[in-house]
């Protein structure tokens, strides 16, 4: 009676743990297909490689719940199986187990990351709120140089391949970083728009110190981007 229990209770997990795995990868398979079919990628060679690695991992994580399906199958036919489909079987789960413990181990380090830059970002928009400057974490700041770059192409281009970027600077940064202000269509850019390439790159010390001058997009968009990233992605 107890291994009859402990089997249907091994059972239900492999279930549970294969729906959650199949889940999570059409997740990943929808955003990053996504980013693809949004064109992101014409924005940055980041989105773009964004975009095929969340589809990989999608693929891969499908593959692997499709697989543990394949062995909770086989094992509850394994009393009908030939020594040689046994062997089969066998491989076939030290497989599974091992893509199992190293997808487990993959997920519990994008936590750690996930909660370590909740916890950078939620002091980055408590100490700007206050007026007091925080410094850059290597993450930030590789988003903020790619923030930068988009925005200041943004700027100097009239494609229609900006109008996702541009809603979303309309609604999170200040009026003078609109795209009103600030795009290449408006003749009043180089006076309204407080965002200027040349003195930011100008500033750009802040590969060694992590910090930005105050003509930068992400700079002058920095709080509001903080404050959006903790309460709407990261956590």
């Amino acid at each position: 009676m107890g291994v009859l229990q402990s089997d249907n209770f091994v059972q239900l997990l492999m279930l549970t743990i294969n729906v959650l795995n199949g889940l999570i990868s059409l997740f990943f398979l929808g955003v990053g297909i996504y980013i693809l079919l949004a064109k992101w990628g014409t924005l940055s060679g980041y989105f773009f490689g964004t975009g095929l690695i969340l589809v990989l991992f999608g693929v891969i994580l499908g593959s692997v719940s499709t697989m543990g399906q394949m062995v909770a199958f086989f094992w509850r036919k394994s009393a009908e199986c030939t020594p040689s489909d046994l062997l089969v079987g066998t491989r076939m789960t030290y497989s599974y187990q091992i893509l199992q413990a190293a997808i487990v181990g993959f997920e519990i380090y994008c936590l750690i990351i996930v909660k370590l830059e909740f916890d950078h970002f939620s002091e980055v928009s408590n100490n700007l709120k206050s007026n007091r400057p925080y410094q850059f974490d290597d993450i930030e700041y590789y988003l903020a140089t790619k923030y930068n770059d988009i925005f200041f192409g943004g700027c100097s281009s009239c494609s229609i391949q900006y109008s996702v970027f541009w809603l979303f600077v309309n609604a999170h940064c200040p009026i003078n970083m609109n795209q009103d202000s600030c795009q290449a269509c408006s003749t009043y850019r180089i006076t309204m728009c407080q965002a200027d390439p040349f003195t930011c790159i100008a500033s750009d010390n802040y590969s060694t110190t992590k910090m930005m001058g105050n003509t930068c997009p992400y700079s002058i968009c920095r709080a509001n981007l903080a404050s959006y990233l903790t309460d709407h992605i990261i956590w």
